[in-house]
C-alpha cells in the first residue's frame, strides 16, 4: 500500500514546486492583498521561487511590481540582470521598484546601470537609485567618483549623495573638489557627504564653504563640520554664529555643540540673547552639551515657547541635566506664564529632587490655574513615590 512519507526528499521538492506554482497564480490576482500575501510566502520559500519570479517580470505591471519586490527580498543574484533590464521600463513604478530591489541584492553589475538611472526624470526613481548605490557600497565607490565629473548635473548630484552613504574615505578628496561644482545642489550634497564620511581632510574646505553666498551650502557645511568634529572648524563656526541668516546661525550653534570645544562657550552664551527663538534654543543645547551652567536659565525660559517641538525638547534636556536644573525650575513655578509654570512642575516631578517638594506644595495650594495645580499634584505624587523607593529598609 502506497503512502506519503513527509521525510522523503523527492516528495518535499514536489510539494515546494506545487506551492510555488499555486503562489505564482495568486501573484497574478487582481486584489493587492492576495498578491502581497503570495509574495510574502514566495520570499519565505526563497531560492526555488527565483526563476518563476524572474519569468513574472514579463507579466502585467501589478504582477511585475510584486515580483520585483519579492526578488529584492530574496536577494538572489540571478535576479540582478533581469532587474537591470527593468530599469529601462516605461513605467516609473517599475523602475523605482527595480532600483530598490537591486540595492537589496547588492550585485556590482548593477552599479553602472544605476548610475545611468541617475538621469531619470522621475524624482522617486532618482532617489531610489541613489539609495541603491549607497547600499551596494564598496564596489560602487570608484564608478561614483568618476560620475562626479559627468556632464549631467543630476548624475553628479546623485553620485555625491551616494558616496556619502558609502562612508568610504576614498571619496573625500573628489567630494572636496565637488564643493566647487557650478551647480549648488551638487555642492550641498558634497558637503553633506563629507560630513557622513567624517574625513578630517574636509575640515578646512568646509570651513571655507561657510562663506559661500548660498545659505543652503553654508548650512550643510556647518552641519558637516559638526559631524567631523575638527577643532580647526571652531573659529569659522563662531564667526558663522554672527551671520545675517538665522538658519545659518542655528546650524553653526548646533555644530559647535557637537564639537564641544570650550572656546565656543562665551560666543554661545552671547547667542542666548538672540531674538530668534531657534538660534537661542540651539545655543542653549550646545551649552548643555558642554555642561555649561549658563544654559539652564534660558532653557527654563523656553518652557513658554509656542513651538511644541522646542518645549518637548527643552523639558527632556532639563530632566537629563537633573540637579543643576532644580533651582531654576523652582523659580519658573512663579513665572507669569501659566504654561511655563505647569511645565516646570511636570519637569520637577520627573527629576524627583526632594528640594522641589515645598515649592510644589505652595504651587498646589496657591496657584490660581487648575492645570498648574494638577501638574503640581502629580509631581508631588512622583516625589513621594521616589522617596518611598529610596527609603532604606529597617
Amino acid at each position: 500500500m502506497a503512502y506519503y512519507d513527509p521525510n522523503d526528499s523527492d516528495m518535499k521538492i514536489i510539494k515546494v514546486e506545487y506551492d510555488v506554482k499555486k503562489l505564482m497564480e495568486s501573484l497574478r490576482n487582481k486584489l493587492w492583498n492576495i498578491r502581497q500575501a503570495a509574495a510574502n510566502a514566495l520570499v519565505k520559500i526563497g531560492e526555488p521561487a527565483v526563476e518563476p519570479l524572474i519569468q513574472a517580470l514579463k507579466d502585467n505591471s501589478h504582477t511585475r511590481i510584486t515580483a520585483i519586490w519579492a526578488l529584492g527580498e530574496i536577494g538572489d543574484k540571478r535576479a540582478a540582470e533581469p532587474l537591470i533590464q527593468t530599469l529601462k521600463d516605461n513605467d516609473w513604478h517599475i523602475r523605482e521598484a527595480a532600483a530598490i530591489a537591486l540595492g537589496n541584492i547588492k550585485d556590482e553589475r548593477a552599479v553602472q546601470p544605476l548610475i545611468q538611472t541617475l538621469k531619470d526624470e522621475d524624482d522617486d526613481v532618482w532617489l531610489e537609485a541613489v539609495t541603491a548605490l549607497g547600499e551596494i557600497g564598496e564596489p560602487a565607490v570608484e564608478p561614483l567618483i568618476q560620475a562626479l565629473k559627468d556632464e549631467n548635473k543630476n548624475v553628479r548630484w546623485g553620485a555625491a549623495q551616494a558616496l556619502g552613504k558609502t562612508k568610504d574615505n576614498r571619496a573625500a578628496e573628489p567630494l572636496i573638489q565637488a564643493l566647487k561644482d557650478e551647480d549648488k545642489d551638487v555642492c550641498k550634497s558634497a558637503a553633506q557627504a563629507l560630513g557622513e564620511i567624517g574625513d578630517k581632510r574636509a575640515a578646512e574646505p568646509l570651513a571655507q564653504a561657510l562663506k559661500d553666498q548660498s545659505k543652503d551650502i553654508q548650512m550643510e557645511a556647518a552641519q558637516a563640520l559638526g559631524k567631523i568634529k575638527d577643532e580647526r572648524a571652531v573659529q569659522p563656526l563662531i564667526q558663522a554664529l554672527k551671520d545675517e541668516d538665522k538658519d545659518v546661525c542655528k546650524s553653526a550653534a548646533q555644530a559647535l555643540g557637537e564639537i564641544g570645544d570650550k572656546r565656543a562657550a562665551e560666543p554661545l552664551a552671547q547667542a542666548l540673547e538672540d531674538q530668534n527663538e531657534d538660534v537661542k534654543a540651539e545655543a542653549t543645547l550646545a551649552l548643555v552639551k558642554m555642561k555649561d551652567k549658563r544654559a539652564v536659565e534660558p532653557l527654563t525660559q523656553l518652557l513658554k515657547s509656542e513651538d511644541r517641538r522646542i518645549r518637548r525638547k527643552v523639558m527632556n534636556i532639563l530632566i537629563e541635566i537633573g540637579e543643576l536644573a532644580v533651582q531654576p525650575l523652582i523659580q519658573a513655578l512663579k513665572n507669569e506664564d501659566s504654561y511655563a509654570r505647569y511645565r516646570a512642575a511636570w519637569t520637577l516631578g520627573e527629576i524627583g529632587d526632594p528640594r522641589a517638594e515645598k515649592p510644589l506644595t505652595q504651587t498646589l495650594n496657591n496657584d490660581t490655574e487648575i492645570e498648574v495645580k494638577l501638574f503640581a499634584e502629580k509631581a508631588l505624587e512622583k516625589l513621594k513615590t521616589k522617596k518611598a523607593e529610596t527609603k532604606p529598609n529597617p
